[in-house]
């Protein structure tokens, strides 16, 4: 019939390698799978299945249709739209783009980026929980363009809601508040959540952080600094440790404070079967970082485990959770490669 052409289509434009690794919309993707992108002679990357690339042409779409509004409503405020700019890190240039640069009562000029979003993606950011690769990217906009904001328009697929998402030199903490329908504005926290209903749009505070910064300085250098044979540690892994009893075999109840027996993990404080989670689960690269990884299906869901033994013998950094890396040695700068594909979404 009609479907099956249009994924065709994309089944075919997945098999399409990945871009340019060095763009600021990677500042907080694993260091590794930048380095295999960098090379794509020695690492082949897994096709992108078609329908994860119809929901970045529906991203895209949001994105028309929200420029479309701006310049409508917001002629003064909007200003250029489509502006490039950079950081450099060891000779490289680390291009971004913001769809627009909107001069901001009380902050004045910032970049700006329209984002799609799915419900556990912007509930996390409305609770203050913004992913560490949106953070990285966030705090990479301000430098990069050479202001003291960004700010992320953000679109929630599923409810039609809006958030704006705010990083700057000006902020002190992380703060949110939303709007009522009635025209108040209310403090939010994830401890007094509101109903969906219950509020029209939102604002979530960011400071910007140059520890984050400088983290997002060190993995470019990485990824500049590899070879195929001299690869940057895993950023991400299966977990080890029980989530739910904290690796305690038990668990407190939530009001009385009761000790109950984590059932989870049969009382061991240990995943029992350690599996492949997002990033890694989408990751293109990951037949080379976790080769052992076995497909297996829990109903109609895909998972990939691996074997407890090999999980604990492979290195993994956690940068992402505020440990340090590890020391990256004397390494001398290779070659980079020329890749003008721009790449300004995360394609794992």
């Amino acid at each position: 019939m009609l479907i099956e052409k249009v994924i065709d289509y994309y089944v075919e434009l997945g098999k399409k390698p990945p871009g340019n690794p060095f763009r600021l919309s990677n500042s907080g993707r694993c260091a590794r799978a930048l380095a295999y992108q960098r090379f794509p002679t020695a690492f082949k990357a897994e096709p992108l299945p078609a329908r994860v690339l119809m929901v970045l042409e529906e991203g895209k779409r949001v994105d028309k249709w929200l420029k479309e509004e701006f310049r409508k409503h917001c002629t003064k405020e909007w200003g250029w739209e489509e502006k490039e700019f950079h950081i450099e890190v060891d000779g490289v240039k680390i291009y971004g783009h913001a769809d627009g640069v909107p001069t901001l009562e009380k902050y004045g000029p910032t970049v700006a980026e329209l984002k799609s979003m799915s419900n556990f993606g912007f509930r996390n950011a409305l609770q203050g929980k913004t992913d560490y690769s949106y953070r990285c990217q966030l705090n990479s906009y301000v430098v990069g363009g050479g202001l003291t904001n960004a700010l992320w328009v953000c679109y929630r697929k599923e409810t039609s809601h809006l958030l704006e998402l705010f990083c700057s030199k000006k902020i002190a903490k992380v703060e949110t508040r939303i709007l009522t329908p009635s025209g108040g504005w209310l403090q939010y926290t994830p401890e007094t959540p509101i109903e969906d209903e219950e509020w029209q749009r939102a604002e979530v505070a960011h400071p910007f952080d140059p520890n984050l910064h400088q983290e997002v300085i060190e993995r470019f250098q990485q990824v500049i600094r590899s070879t195929p044979t001299k690869l940057p540690e895993r950023e991400y892994g299966p977990k080890l440790i029980c989530e739910k009893c904290e690796g305690k075999g038990f668990y407190l109840t939530e009001k009385r404070q009761i000790k109950k027996a984590c059932t989870a993990c049969n009382e061991t404080g240990k995943v029992l079967e350690p599996r492949l989670e997002f990033p890694c689960s989408h990751c293109r690269f990951k037949q080379y970082c976790w080769p052992q990884a076995k497909l297996k299906y829990e109903g109609k869901k895909p998972l990939w485990f691996v074997p407890r033994e090999v999980v604990e013998d492979t290195p993994v950094v956690h940068i992402h959770e505020n440990l340090n890396p590890q020391d990256l040695g004397d390494l001398s700068p290779s070659p980079i490669p020329i890749n003008d594909q721009p790449d300004d979404v995360e394609l794992f």
